[in-house]
């Protein structure tokens, strides 16, 4: 690979910050506008082989979620040698892969059941028991779909800026109070859709026979009324 010689401080930095993240990760290399998929020789000294999977194919093979992200090159870089780092989490101890549920534009077009939602796959860090996978899974949801998961179609009926305020299960019911934000929507289909992403992303647990959805710690019954 051909590299310039006496790149600008502000590669050095970028390749020193992308060293920093070595542990559990797979190297992307350039030498212009041609990202190429590698780890060179010696750079994978005393890291475990099962923490860096060889690509997103193996990674999601094992039951992991292949991360996406951001160039550690600057924008205007001709050439670097450390583009970015690519995780595969959900593998490790303390970490759990769940499905977390959203409408998709592509997968149902025409949108004539507001309840129809889909799975994408997040890595979580898994709490004792599943009070804690709920909690993180509903947090997981909350977030909304990547930017690669928008392209795909993938969008979320949930308003910006709610918040998880509690979760609870109890008995087989899981009970989430969420932050007035929610108070805020309107319509029988999106209520609809919104029910349908919080529900589906509980239920994928076995303990939780039951969803109770409530606001600001108000009444349940009131909680998304179209």
């Amino acid at each position: 690979m051909s590299m310039r010689n006496n790149p600008p401080i502000t590669h050095l930095l970028a390749i020193t910050l992308a060293l920093a993240a070595l542990a559990a990760a797979a190297w992307f290399y350039t030498n212009a506008n041609e990202p190429a998929e590698g780890i060179p020789e010696g750079m994978t000294e005393g890291l475990p082989e099962e923490e860096a999977p060889a690509s997103r194919a193996a990674c999601e093979d094992a039951g992991g979620v292949w991360n996406e992200c951001a160039s550690a090159c600057p924008p205007d870089a001709e050439a670097c040698i450390l583009m970015c780092v690519q995780k595969c989490e959900g593998l490790g101890e303390g970490e759990a892969v769940v499905d977390v549920y959203f409408p998709n534009s592509k997968l149902d077009p025409d949108h004539l059941d507001c309840s129809v939602v889909f799975p994408v796959r997040r890595a979580i860090r898994a709490d004792a028991g599943v009070g804690g996978e709920g909690r993180a899974a509903l947090e997981a949801l909350l977030k909304g779909p990547t930017e690669e998961e928008k392209e795909a179609g993938y969008f979320t009926s949930l308003p910006e800026g709610v918040a998880l305020e509690s979760f609870a299960l109890a008995k087989a019911e899981a009970r989430a109070d969420f932050s007035s934000e929610l108070q805020a929507v309107a319509g029988s289909c999106r209520v609809l859709s919104i029910r349908a992403q919080v529900e589906r992303t509980l239920e994928q647990f076995t303990e939780v026979s039951s969803v109770v959805i409530s606001i600001d710690g108000g009444s349940p019954d009131e909680a998304l009324q179209p």
